[in-house]
Order: structure tokens, then C-alpha cells, then sequence
């Protein structure tokens, strides 16, 4: 067998990326320059404001006021859906909260009323048997 010597367009050489080590992949950020800020989207500022000219600051302040105008015009529609589970969270929120408000009040009152008179004469009065002080305590 003879070998014929290869022009350079023949073989393929590669020497890596310099400083890589073996088996050791390059995240995806590295790799290519990703162009979302690390801060949500929104501008961040090296220099703190006491070291800063009032134009300087003038003009930061005018382009996080355009930003917040931009984000605000910008807001995504909430869904359907979303807006069906509000309503029902909403609605069953004031629903407990009105009977445990009731129950409360219905437990003061009668407590109140078996105070000062006698528990028969409360139960008439509410129509059902309401507990006073020692049935609260009780269950402690």
C-alpha cells in the first residue's frame, strides 16, 4: 500500500476551544451572548445616584419613566379562564367570610344573652340553643 501525502483541503483538524477541559460541555448562555437583561428586562444602573449629574439623572429617570409607560401599554390581556377563577376565589372568599362573621356574632350574642338572663329565655329569643361562656370554655 502506498500513501499519497494529503493536500490541506483532504483532513479535518480541530484544537478545541482554548482552556476547555475534557467531557466538560459550555453552558448555553456562554456559548451564544443572550440578549435578555438579568433584571427582568427592566434597566440597571452601575453609578448610585448622589455621584451622577442632574442631566445624567434626568435622562435615567426619563428612560425608566418610558420603560414603566412601554410595560404598562404592553400588559397581556389575562384569560378567560383566569378571570372565571378570580371571580369564583372572590366570590367564595366573601361567601365564608360573611358565614364565619355570622357565626361569630351569633356565638357573642348568645353568650351575651345567657349572661344576663336565663339560657331558656335566649334559646326562645334566637330560636335555637345558643352556648354561653362555660360551653365555650369548655372545649380549651
Amino acid at each position: 500500500m502506498s500513501q499519497t501525502p494529503m493536500t490541506v483541503g483532504e483532513f479535518l483538524e480541530h484544537h478545541g476551544v482554548k482552556g476547555m477541559r475534557w467531557g466538560v460541555r459550555r453552558s448555553r448562555s456562554r456559548v451564544t451572548k443572550s440578549s435578555s437583561k438579568k433584571s427582568g428586562g427592566r434597566t440597571t444602573f452601575q453609578k448610585s445616584p448622589s455621584r451622577l449629574t442632574d442631566a445624567q439623572l434626568n435622562t435615567r429617570i426619563k428612560r425608566m419613566e418610558l420603560e414603566k409607560k412601554y410595560k404598562d401599554l404592553n400588559k397581556k390581556d389575562t384569560s378567560e379562564g383566569k378571570k372565571f377563577g378570580a371571580d369564583i376565589l372572590k366570590s367564595s372568599g366573601k361567601q365564608v367570610a360573611t358565614t364565619l362573621i355570622a357565626g361569630a356574632a351569633l356565638v357573642a350574642i348568645g353568650a351575651a344573652l345567657s349572661k344576663k338572663m336565663n339560657p331558656g329565655t335566649a334559646q326562645a329569643i334566637t330560636g335555637r340553643k345558643l352556648p354561653g361562656i362555660e360551653d365555650l370554655t369548655k372545649g380549651n
